[in-house]
């Protein structure tokens, strides 16, 4: 990850809206933005000030300002934990079991505990069985795009005349 921005030579499709305003990322980036800060090594803990085109704008925990490429930007782990726990528990709301488990437990559906996790033994399976559907989508979506990479290359190489 330690390369400088000129680099990383594609442009990258940006991921999702990971990281939000506020949100809590770990850069590490050597900066080529023909300013002051050119050249030197940016890394540490910052707070997420914008993202967009791939970009991600930001001050450090210390104050100093950066702009990056998103792929030298990582979620810390709490806010790994935090976003996943978001993304499934809006899966889980949109589910007809939902109201059901509200019915059984009120608002108390998605209590949790950062040792325990979910309180809630059918949150707490069906979290488990969500991430390794979401793993699944993942490879499934990676094999398809490898698949579709070696397809487009094996006709771009097939030619007749």
């Amino acid at each position: 990850m330690n390369q400088t921005i000129a680099q990383a030579k594609e442009p990258t499709e940006a991921k999702t809206t990971q990281f939000k305003k506020g949100t809590r990322v770990h850069v590490d980036f050597i900066s080529d933005s023909r300013t002051q800060f050119s050249g030197k090594h940016i890394k540490g803990d910052a707070i997420v000030d914008r993202h967009e085109d791939g970009y991600v704008y930001g001050q450090l925990e210390q104050g100093t300002p950066f702009m990056c490429p998103e792929n030298f930007v990582q979620l810390t782990s709490l806010e790994l934990i935090k976003q996943i726990r978001e993304e499934f528990e809006t899966w889980l709301k949109q589910q007809n079991q939902y109201s059901v488990l509200i019915n059984q437990y009120g608002v108390d559906v998605f209590t949790y505990d950062s040792i325990d996790g979910y309180q809630k033994l059918a949150v707490a399976l069906a979290f488990e069985l969500w991430k390794e559907l979401r793993l699944s989508r993942a490879e499934t979506k990676a094999l398809l795009h490898k698949l579709n990479t070696l397809n487009t290359a094996s006709k771009g190489g097939d030619h007749h005349g």
